[in-house]
C-alpha cells in the first residue's frame, strides 16, 4: 500500500472535515485490495453518518424537532437521538404548563430542570393568587352592581374607547333605555346618552346640568374619569332635580314676581336694570300710572280697584312682546322696558293699550298716563337718572289727561 493509492482516502477526510456529502469518485472506485475495500467502506460509513448527524443537529439547533432522524445504523447520533427526545418531551411539557398544568415537573436536564422546577412553582403561585384577585373582583364587582341597583339615583358606566355603557343600574335601565328594542337608545328621545358619550378626554371629576325638552325634567350630571374593570371609563351619577328646580323657580317667582297681577315687581326690575341696562340695544323705558285708581278703590271698593288693575295688565301684555320688561313698580305705578323699540312705536303702542282700555264697559272709564324716554345704544345714563325723567313725562301725561276732562 503506496502514498497514491491512499490520496482519495486522504482528500475524503478532508471534505469529511469541511462538511462535505461522499465524493462521487470514491464510490465509484473499486479496489483489488480487501484492505482498501474495507477502508473505502469506512470512510463512506463515517462520512454518511457525520454528515447525516450535522444535519440533523443543526435542525434541532432551529427547533425543527420534525426533521428526519438519522440511519438507525448511525451510531454518532446516539446521543443527538437521546437530546432529541429530551427536547420532544419538554416541548410537550412546556405546552401544558401553557394549557394551566403546573404539576409538570423535570429531573434530567441539572440545572435547567431546577430553575424549570421553581418557574413552574411560580407560576403556580401566581396563578392561585390571580384566582383570588379574580373572585375578589368578582365580588367587588357584585357588590358595586347590588349596590348601584338600590339606588333611585342612575348610575351609568361609559367605556371610551367603545363608547358602550358597561354598566347600568336598574334605575336608570327603566328610565333611560328601551330594554326590548334598542338598549343604547333614550327611551325619552332625547340627546342626553349621546351628549354623556361624547366625553372622553376629561382627567378631572366634573359635572353639569341637563335639561330634557321632551319630559320637562332636569338633571344634575356627575363625572367621575376612572379605570375601572380592565379599561377606562367614565361613571355618571345622574340626579333628577326637577323638583328641586321647580320649588327654586317657585321661590324666586314669590321674590320676583307681583302677587296679585303676576307680572315682575319692583326688586326684579331694579335688579335687572343695574345688570342689563348698559348691555341692552336701543330701547325705549315706559313709565305707567293707572288713572283714578283711588276714585275706584273708593267708590267701588278694592275688589274693583284690583280688577282695574289687573285689566290693565293683561291689556298691555296683550300690545307686548314676550321679551319686553314689564313689572308693576308700586301701587298704581308701572315700569315697560321695550328693546330696539323706538319712542314713536312705544307711543303708539301706549296708544293701543288706551284705546282699548277705553272701550270696554265698566262703570268706571279706564285710562293710563304714561311717559317714555328712548336711550340710545351705549348711553352710560343710569336707572337711578332715568326713573325722574319719565316719572317727569309721566305726571304731564297726567295733567293733560285731568285738563282733557274738565
Amino acid at each position: 500500500m503506496d502514498d497514491t493509492s491512499l490520496q482519495p482516502f486522504i482528500e475524503e477526510l478532508v471534505r469529511i472535515t469541511q462538511h462535505q456529502p461522499l465524493s462521487k469518485e470514491l464510490k465509484e472506485m473499486n479496489f483489488s485490495s480487501e484492505s482498501l475495500q474495507t477502508l473505502k467502506e469506512g470512510i463512506e460509513y463515517l462520512s454518511t453518518s457525520l454528515y447525516d448527524s450535522y444535519e440533523f443537529l443543526t435542525a434541532i439547533c432551529q427547533g425543527n424537532l420534525k426533521a428526519p432522524m438519522p440511519n438507525r445504523n448511525n451510531f454518532f447520533a446516539g446521543p443527538l437521538k437521546e437530546l432529541h427526545s429530551v427536547l420532544n418531551h419538554l416541548t410537550w411539557q412546556t405546552t401544558q404548563v401553557a394549557n394551566g398544568d403546573y404539576t409538570q415537573h423535570i429531573d434530567f436536564l441539572g440545572e435547567f430542570s431546577t430553575h424549570f422546577n421553581t418557574m413552574i412553582q411560580q407560576l403556580k403561585e401566581r396563578e392561585s393568587l390571580l384566582q383570588e384577585q379574580a373572585v375578589s373582583l368578582s365580588d367587588t364587582l357584585s357588590l358595586f352592581e347590588l349596590i348601584t341597583n338600590v339606588q333611585d339615583n342612575w348610575i351609568l358606566v361609559l367605556d371610551i374607547h367603545t363608547k358602550q355603557f358597561i354598566h347600568v343600574n336598574d334605575s336608570a335601565k327603566s328610565s333611560l333605555f328601551h330594554s326590548e328594542t334598542n338598549p343604547n337608545f333614550c327611551r325619552r328621545d332625547c340627546i342626553l346618552l349621546e351628549q354623556l358619550r361624547s366625553f372622553s378626554d376629561e382627567k378631572e371629576d366634573f359635572n353639569f346640568e341637563y335639561y330634557c325638552k321632551f319630559s320637562t325634567t332636569y338633571t344634575s350630571i356627575k363625572g367621575f374619569p376612572r379605570h375601572w374593570n380592565h379599561t377606562d371609563t367614565i361613571v355618571y351619577y345622574l340626579t333628577d332635580i326637577t323638583a328641586e328646580k321647580e320649588k327654586k323657580n317657585l321661590l324666586q317667582d314669590i321674590a320676583y314676581r307681583d302677587t296679585l297681577t303676576g307680572i315682575y315687581n319692583r326688586r326684579y326690575f331694579i335688579e335687572y336694570m343695574n345688570k342689563h341696562s348698559t348691555n341692552i340695544y336701543g330701547y325705549s323705558i315706559i313709565s305707567i300710572d293707572v288713572d283714578h285708581l283711588k276714585y275706584v278703590n273708593d267708590t267701588f271698593g278694592h275688589m274693583a280697584g284690583d280688577d282695574y288693575l289687573c285689566t290693565v295688565v293683561s291689556t298691555i301684555q296683550y300690545n307686548i312682546r314676550s321679551t319686553d320688561i314689564f313689572c308693576r313698580f308700586g301701587g298704581d305705578e308701572f315700569l315697560l322696558l321695550l328693546p330696539k323699540c323706538q319712542e314713536e312705536f312705544a307711543h303708539f303702542k301706549m296708544e293701543q293699550v288706551n284705546q282699548t282700555l277705553s272701550s270696554l264697559d265698566k262703570e268706571y272709564p279706564l285710562s293710563i298716563s304714561y311717559g317714555i324716554l328712548y336711550v340710545e345704544q351705549g348711553s352710560t345714563i343710569t336707572f337711578d337718572e332715568i326713573l325722574p325723567l319719565i316719572d317727569k313725562k309721566m305726571y304731564d301725561c297726567k295733567k293733560l289727561h285731568k285738563k282733557s276732562r274738565e
